[in-house]
């Protein structure tokens, strides 16, 4: 029995108290045997390990992404606000569940996510995120869930981190996530975008290259092919004036380089 009382100083005080019958040999009660122990210090530090833990479960529930928390043995401890607009699950309905129950308000399945693949190597991750990298414990990954959304399916990227005890000790790991579906589909837009423009660019009668912002070629059409003898499979990607060798027979600014605000030394032989 643990019992709770103020000192005569104002302190409070914890104690446990054990009480052992004590019999007879024709098992008889003679006696009680009672043995008290401070355990104040004990219920102190259980009194603020349970503060840290509600300070840190307030701080997720307004997190500004969908974040959940697992304990060591993957069961969910943590379900903020964001998860359940994401998942359309409430908190008091996934609170406590294992087996792989987060993964199954996305996918629709049990199976291991992001947060079950924290110990997992490199390659394991790559195979199943895009986009993967790790900066310390935590991990970063994106992917496309195809049930999501009644079988719309979006785009989510998720970091996820283990959580560790005063000790070191394992103790869970966290997760968030963040639909990433419409800046998916502007990039893949974009890519479309520019594929269509190089083919364009490709059939094009007069000889054209195109540069980047940091003047590497990424288009070097069929007709430059034809009047340089050079490839476009020797051009694409370089830079530092590799362009303008197949002309001048060195690297050196040209007309397209006085865009970017070059000034060579025989400008003057454009008029």
């Amino acid at each position: 029995v643990e019992l709770r009382w103020r000192h005569k100083d104002g302190r409070v005080v914890w104690t446990e108290l054990r009480v052992v019958p004590i019999y007879d040999e024709s098992a008889k009660l003679v006696a009680v045997e009672g043995v008290a122990r401070d355990i104040t210090e004990r219920k102190r530090a259980e009194e603020e390990l349970r503060a840290g833990r509600q300070r840190l479960l307030d701080i997720i529930e307004f997190l500004p992404d969908a974040t959940f928390v697992i304990d060591e043995a993957k069961r969910i401890i943590a379900w903020n606000q964001g998860m359940e607009e994401l998942t359309g699950v409430r908190k008091e309905d996934i609170i406590g569940r294992g087996d792989y129950a987060y993964s199954v308000t996305l996918y629709g399945e049990p199976r291991p996510v992001l947060i079950d693949l924290i110990n997992a190597g490199d390659e394991i991750i790559a195979k199943r995120y895009q986009n993967f990298s790790r900066k310390g414990n935590v991990i970063y990954g994106e992917v496309f869930i195809p049930t999501y959304g009644g079988g719309k399916g979006a785009y989510f990227r998720g970091l996820a981190s283990p959580l560790f005890d005063r000790e070191g000790k394992l103790v869970g790991a966290i997760e968030s996530i963040h639909d990433i579906t419409e800046r998916k589909r502007a990039e893949h837009a974009l890519l479309v975008v520019n594929r269509q423009l190089l083919d364009i660019i490709e059939f094009l009668p007069d000889a054209t290259f195109v540069l980047d912002r940091d003047r590497k070629v990424i288009a070097w059409n069929k007709a430059i092919e034809e009047i340089t003898g050079v490839r476009k499979e020797a051009v694409i990607g370089k830079g530092d004036y590799a362009y303008a060798v197949p002309f001048h027979g060195k690297k050196k600014p040209i007309l397209i380089d006085y865009i970017f605000g070059d000034e060579g030394e025989d400008e003057k032989q454009y008029k």
